[in-house]
């Protein structure tokens, strides 16, 4: 750094400047189709569609995490007494690939599948992103925006789905729902 006043005197020292990233990257998660139909059983191969970026250089995604929020074998015979309602999944890793079987309870309103990643940047800022897939109980005429994302940038969260033919209006709720 060298200074130099109005007499034209001037002086030189060195300084150290930190740059400190402290941004955690942009992280966009869908899983297509987000929609099992109809509830027969069957295993359905699914690639989720992740996009991670970072002001800063690279990201690393990883699967943190599969859900349901039905049992996989639910008690009595309305699921279809099966078990390995999630498939091919590997936690901790960058699998993109995973099997989630198209059931749901029959005494129930429903399952939702429940698919978490991760992105971490270089500096160790991390974030995570959560898309679903859905098995309705049954379709009664009505059709749902089901396949949702979900993206976290520097102004917020953003919601994205597919337009629903017809539809006048959405709502998005936000906050916690335990």
């Amino acid at each position: 750094l060298k200074v130099t006043d109005l007499a034209g005197e001037s002086s030189t020292a060195g300084i150290t400047v930190d740059i400190v990233d402290t941004t955690s990257p942009e992280l966009a998660v869908s899983v297509p189709p987000g929609l099992l139909w109809p509830p027969n059983h069957r295993n359905v191969p699914i690639t989720a569609s992740v996009t991670a970026s970072d002001k800063c250089g690279a990201t690393t995604v990883i699967l943190v995490s599969v859900n349901s929020n039905e049992p996989d074998d639910a008690s009595g015979t309305e699921d279809g007494t099966t078990t390995g309602d999630i498939q091919d999944v590997t936690l901790g890793t960058a699998d993109f690939s995973l099997q989630l079987r198209a059931e749901r309870d029959g005494a129930g309103g429903g399952r939702v599948y429940s698919v978490v990643y991760r992105a971490t940047d270089s500096a160790g800022n991390a974030i995570e992103a959560t898309a679903v897939v859905v098995v309705p109980h049954d379709q009664a005429g009505v059709t749902e925006p089901v396949e949702i994302s979900m993206a976290e940038t520097g102004s917020g969260t953003v919601v994205d789905w597919t337009p629903v033919p017809g539809a006048l209006y959405y709502n998005v709720v936000r906050g916690t729902i335990s």
